[in-house]
């Protein structure tokens, strides 16, 4: 069964449009190219040879008549269906050879299998094949230059010739070539034709080289074939050795991301590592705590003076049930001193119930009592800190200091404690509430702690406390504050402040996208040529916007990856080395990688439309 034209041209005009001025660059052609034929097309420079040629290869439609090429009218394809037919009929041998500079003869020649969807390895094993027929079988893994000039000439006829096509377009193939190397060029495609039944189209200048032309139709069945997008993961592939040739471009490219990245999981670790320990310090004043003050205990409100007294704490004692339960607190800095030593530090006046309320242990001594407390005697429990800062070389327990000229007596020492919500728990001092409010002169006590019996009646019990100070005390408004609503507070600006810091630290990730987007539109520019051979052997407009934004994915996802490394790096030296906690969390490295690779996105579709955009025809005579 015999096959109709691979070509078919009537009437075909071009036309270009150059500053409003329609220039025609061919008028009025007819040809018809059978299956097999030998047609050289000769003329001078100028005369729409070349035009012509990339009519009859489908890089342009015509302006005015009908081209049909493997029995489809060009006129009426669409971008991607044009890419299909280009890679699945034509081979392109061009004039200045068009092979990728640092890719080998066999990755070279692979290239339109790539987007005919073959897999690797059966891609590479027919790109030998074919270097073998055009006799460079020895030469797979040359690069371009490392191969003469004949050599890349049969690099790309065997390019030309791997995807089995119907026609094959010479454009000048002896034009870059001496005599001799231009005549074995010559007998090399005229064998091709012969043996491969592949229609040949010359385009040449020279009269000698085109009188070797010769029409021949053959009586040959091509089977049918079905074009496969390229390969997701070939796309990975391409992208990554376009990033590796540029080594030194690439790693500055990603810096930004790698900063921004780094800096955001490093004040992420730090915010949330704080909120961790203020919770830790929260929960370690004690279980079921409630605060009772006066006024209300939110952010902004101005604080009250407190009304309350012993016989409050009493009246709490009794809504309680237990007045063990219920501790209180007269606070104030003072100077204590020691022989020649003192210490400014805080003064407390409790009840003997503190260390029930709020868990305090003791390390030596002991700590005050109910009698204590009734008869206000001037005896004092010393923090970890201030005994060792007022009493180095000696024991604190039975010394005496002096507290704003009145001497107590040292009963008992805390065990170390630490800084609990930025407060240091073993600089204090507890003396008994009578003796601090003689110290002090005032009957007040600033608030009152309770240790709730029940965590799940624990709002219960404060609103009933509220409800009796508040009938002892008309006109003064107070707050119950559980543990959960501290940390909720205390919770809020925290968060708040992480946002801000990592708001902050994201512009730099901002502007490393923005790094990558000119960098890519670079890219795009230098690679003008690369984009229009990749669209003359098939790629389709969305393969290669594709390609160029996973390089953009790629460059700034390694960034990613490399900003979460020294992230975490610098959060554990943080922790390691400094007062400041950090937490690294799986969320915030989740988040900083998706937030780099849609970085990546977002700046990579502008140059992937551009590649994607590109004209091929203007691509491949790009400087």
């Amino acid at each position: 069964m015999s096959r109709g034209p691979a070509i078919e041209a009537f009437d075909v005009s071009r036309t270009y449009e150059l500053d409003g001025v329609s220039v025609p660059a061919l008028r009025g052609v007819s040809l018809t190219v059978g299956a097999g034929d030998y047609v050289a097309l000769i003329g001078p420079s100028g005369s729409g040879k070349s035009t012509l040629m990339h009519l009859l290869g489908g890089l342009d439609r015509p302006s005015g008549g009908r081209l049909v090429i493997g029995g489809r009218e060009v006129g009426s394809l669409s971008a991607p269906e044009l890419a299909r037919l280009r890679n699945e009929t034509i081979g392109f041998v061009f004039q200045a050879f068009h092979l990728l500079p640092r890719t080998s003869a066999v990755d070279n020649v692979a290239l339109p299998l790539v987007y005919r969807g073959v897999g690797a390895r059966q891609r590479r094993e027919r790109a030998a094949a074919m270097l073998g027929r055009v006799g460079l079988g020895h030469r797979l893994h040359h690069r371009p230059n490392q191969l003469s000039g004949g050599e890349q000439q049969r690099v790309a006829i065997a390019r030309a010739l791997v995807t089995d096509p119907t026609v094959l377009l010479a454009d000048e193939p002896t034009g870059n070539l001496d005599s001799t190397t231009g005549a074995a060029v010559l007998e090399l495609l005229e064998r091709l034709n012969v043996e491969s039944g592949v229609a040949l189209v010359m385009v040449t200048h020279d009269a000698e080289v085109a009188a070797r032309a010769r029409r021949r139709t053959r009586d040959a069945q091509r089977g049918g074939r079905r074009g496969r997008h390229m390969r997701l993961a070939e796309a990975w592939r391409v992208a990554w050795d376009a990033l590796r040739a540029n080594r030194m471009r690439s790693a500055l490219t990603m810096l930004g991301v790698v900063i921004g990245v780094a800096s955001v999981v490093l004040l992420v670790a730090i915010g949330t590592g704080t909120k961790q320990r203020v919770e830790q310090q929260v929960e370690g004043l004690g279980s079921n705590l409630l605060l009772v003050v006066p006024g209300r205990l939110d952010m902004g409100s101005a604080p009250a003076l407190s009304p309350l007294t012993l016989q409050d704490v009493d009246a709490v004692g009794r809504v309680v049930g237990d007045p063990n339960r219920v501790a209180v607190t007269v606070a104030s800095g003072a100077t204590v001193r020691a022989g020649n030593r003192e210490d400014f530090t805080t003064v407390q006046g409790v009840l003997e119930t503190t260390p029930t309320v709020f868990a305090r242990e003791l390390g030596r001594g002991r700590y005050l009592t109910r009698a204590d407390v009734d008869t206000g005697r001037r005896v004092a429990v010393l923090g970890d800190a201030v005994a060792r800062s007022l009493f180095p070389d000696r024991e604190a327990v039975g010394q005496q200091i002096n507290v704003a000229g009145v001497r107590f007596r040292v009963i008992g020492v805390f065990t170390p404690l630490g800084q609990s919500l930025g407060v240091d728990r073993d600089d204090e001092v507890h003396v008994p509430v009578t003796a601090a409010q003689r110290l002090y002169g005032t009957q007040r006590v600033d608030a009152i702690a309770v240790k709730a019996p029940d965590r799940e009646r624990i709002d219960e019990l404060g609103d009933r406390i509220v409800a009796e100070l508040n009938g002892r005390h008309p006109g003064t408004e107070f707050s119950a504050v559980t543990q959960e609503q501290i940390l909720g507070v205390l919770g809020d600006i925290l968060g708040i402040l992480t946002g801000v810091l990592a708001a902050i630290a994201g512009i730099s990730l901002l502007v490393g996208g923005v790094g990558v987007s000119n960098i890519m539109l670079v890219s795009v520019r230098e690679r003008t040529r690369e984009i229009g051979l990749r669209k003359a052997v098939g790629a389709r407009p969305r393969d290669i916007g594709v390609q160029f934004l996973l390089e953009a994915v790629l460059l700034t996802s390694v960034g990613g990856l490399t900003g979460m490394a020294l992230g975490v790096g610098g959060a554990l030296l943080v922790a390691a080395l400094s007062p400041i906690p950090a937490a690294v969390t799986w969320w915030s490295l989740a988040l900083a990688f998706g937030v780099s690779a849609a970085v990546g996105i977002v700046f990579g579709v502008v140059p992937a439309q551009r590649a994607g955009r590109l004209d091929p025809v203007v691509a491949l005579r790009a400087e």
